[in-house]
């Protein structure tokens, strides 16, 4: 975590030796217990995923700012949609979506598409999405 610039950083084989140099090889933590026949699950952490803001186009109606709102509140982007219509009399909800909608970036890869649900990029959830959305192109 240390040696990562950005969420989107990529570790190479220099930063992995450098970690090995502070800390050791994954051998140096093993307890071998030969009385003990049992196998020790390795120890699972489970992080709270973190939301990010994305504009979700595939979802939403003109930029997908509402949308991605509602994602990364927790709630219906009806809602939103409504507050801005409201808000759109005051000519402020057209400059405050504007600005969001420039400002936003679009969710484009499936990682991107997760994390704006606060679903934990994983395996089995990029796979679950990719599927989710191949139907919904073949349908």
């Amino acid at each position: 975590t240390e040696k990562q610039k950005t969420d989107k950083h990529v570790i190479n084989n220099k930063d992995v030796d450098e970690v090995i140099v502070v800390m050791g090889q994954p051998e140096d933590y093993r307890l071998d217990d030969e009385d003990s026949k049992e196998t020790k699950s390795e120890p699972y952490y489970n992080f709270p995923p973190r939301k990010k803001l994305y504009r979700d186009k595939d979802r939403g109606l003109i930029g997908g700012v509402c949308t991605g709102l509602g994602h990364y509140f927790g709630i219906e982007s009806v809602w939103i949609k409504i507050i801005f219509l409201l808000l759109a009399f005051t000519s402020f909800g057209i400059i405050a979506y504007i600005i969001l909608w420039i400002a936003t970036p679009k969710a484009i890869t499936t990682s991107e598409k997760l994390e704006m649900t606060g679903e934990p990029v994983t395996i089995s959830n990029i796979e679950k999405k990719v599927r989710e959305e191949f139907d919904s192109v073949s349908n």
